[in-house]
């Protein structure tokens, strides 16, 4: 099964346009959903107003449409007006927050993914990771994994009680959890009220806890 495939129209040996596809499949809810995340979409400034990415998205349409449950991108302001031409529908996104007070429970370590040992103890982590948020990719720690190794790479702490790691972000005033993943089950009030760096924080979800209260 392939993971990502690049649709590419090339003009005298030159790539001038791409559209990109990315199968997901995600447990929601205790259900699996198989998706197909459409990204990378470009076209070479000097063949802009042609219609290029129209006819490759059309073409991942028609290729594709019938084998998900959902196809679905991330569009930014200036082509929202752009996507909806091929079906594609505005849903609104949400973001979970709470304050938390300090009660440190668990000790947890930042992995250095410089480490072959570090990377490895992350992969396994992925690629036997529990279910702890109402949406949770599945079958793919790669996806992931280049996220965590890359960008995220300087914020993820581990946990060897638990045996769990999350990637953390300690901005000013707020506290990012992008992402839990753990083996087993935890208490989502430990975890976070032991990963706090002062005595209160508002804490931002990159994910959508199975408890929303």
């Amino acid at each position: 099964t392939f993971r990502y495939c690049p649709y590419s129209l090339v003009h005298n040996n030159r790539i001038v346009a791409n559209v990109s596809v990315n199968p997901l499949e995600f447990a929601v809810e205790g259900e699996v959903c198989r998706t197909l995340q459409i990204g990378t979409v470009m076209t070479d400034p000097d063949y802009r107003g042609k219609g290029l990415s129209r006819v490759l998205i059309e073409l991942i349409l028609k290729e594709h449409r019938e084998k998900y449950d959902l196809i679905y991108l991330y569009a930014n302001a200036s082509v929202r007006e752009f996507y909806p031409r091929f079906g594609f529908k505005k849903a609104e996104e949400y973001v979970y927050s709470k304050t938390y007070t300090g009660k440190s429970v668990y000790r947890f370590k930042k992995l250095d993914c410089s480490l072959k040992k570090d990377r490895e103890l992350l992969l396994r982590l992925l690629q036997n990771n529990t279910v702890s948020a109402k949406y949770t990719l599945i079958n793919n720690a790669y996806l992931p994994m280049f996220h965590l190794t890359s960008y995220l790479a300087e914020c993820i702490y581990y946990c060897e009680e638990l045996d769990l790691a999350a990637a953390v972000e300690y901005g000013d005033s707020d506290m990012y959890v992008n992402e839990i993943f753990s083996t087993g089950a935890f208490s989502m009030e430990d975890v976070i009220s032991s990963l706090l760096d002062q005595p209160e924080r508002r804490v931002i979800f990159g994910f959508t806890p199975l408890d929303t209260a």
